[in-house]
């Protein structure tokens, strides 16, 4: 048997027919028809969240959703690596019922995906993300159930998308700006799922190297250097998947 091509990577814009609708809403259920914004965010540590009492001032604005919602002090992976995770999250299931137990390995066909039921309800369903080996892409059968899914090029204000003498200072949010696009362009009549997949707090974890060589141990350079430019004989943190991997169902 030929094997399957190699994961492509690149940006790109999926839209799908959204599903015929043939359900309602409990009328019981605590929200029913509202909108669902789902946010994940590759190594964000609960010590560099505000809200968890750490260190203040790096998350102002999930400090200030986490001040008037439910918050959990305690939650666990069901994977160690982002696409079983992402899988699991989209789906309420392991590995061992998705199929996703390794970089080479895709959702398979049989397991339904939330944005795939409550597109039955007549939700709106748009996925977001930036070109990085996640594995949140159509290759890995993580697009279905998305009516809409844009992946765009890294920006300069995530660690995938650093630039030599981006300003330290940069407000940030580039990567969330085509799904806040999508959610004020919506129908205001159709309930929304909107999910977006960010790696903002991702290795290498710098976005300039300004200021990088005042640094007297090396490490911050090291890390903007990181993958520049150079032939990598290994996977490094955050690199290993997504990219180049054979057998996706």
């Amino acid at each position: 048997m030929r094997p399957a091509p190699p994961v492509a990577p690149g940006a790109l814009e999926l839209d799908q027919e959204a599903p015929e609708v043939s359900g309602e809403a409990d009328g019981d259920a605590r929200c029913p028809g509202c909108d669902v914004v789902l946010i994940t965010a590759c190594s964000l540590r609960r010590d560099h969240v505000g809200a968890y009492g750490q260190i203040e001032g790096l998350t102002p604005a999930m400090d200030r959703i986490a001040a008037q919602s439910w918050r959990f002090d305690r939650a666990y992976s069901a994977s160690n690596f982002t696409l079983a995770g992402l899988t699991a999250i989209l789906t309420g299931r392991f590995g061992s019922s998705t199929g996703v137990t390794g970089w080479d390995k895709g959702l398979v066909a049989d397991v339904p995906t939330l944005p795939e039921i409550l597109g039955y309800y007549g939700y709106a369903t748009g996925a977001f993300t930036t070109d990085a080996p996640s594995g949140f892409r159509p290759d890995y059968g993580l697009h279905r159930g998305f009516q809409h899914m844009a992946i765009i090029p890294p920006p300069i204000d995530n660690p995938d998308g650093r630039r030599p003498g981006t300003d330290p200072a940069i407000s940030g949010g580039l990567a969330a700006a085509p799904a806040a696009r999508w959610i004020l362009e919506a129908d205001p009549d159709r309930p929304l799922l909107t999910m977006l997949h960010t790696r903002t707090a991702h290795y290498p974890f710098v976005i300039t190297d300004v200021g990088a060589d005042e640094d007297p141990t090396g490490v911050t350079r090291a890390l903007f250097d990181v993958g520049r430019g150079a032939q990598i004989s290994k996977p490094l943190p955050g690199t290993a998947g997504g990219t180049a991997q054979r057998g996706v169902v």
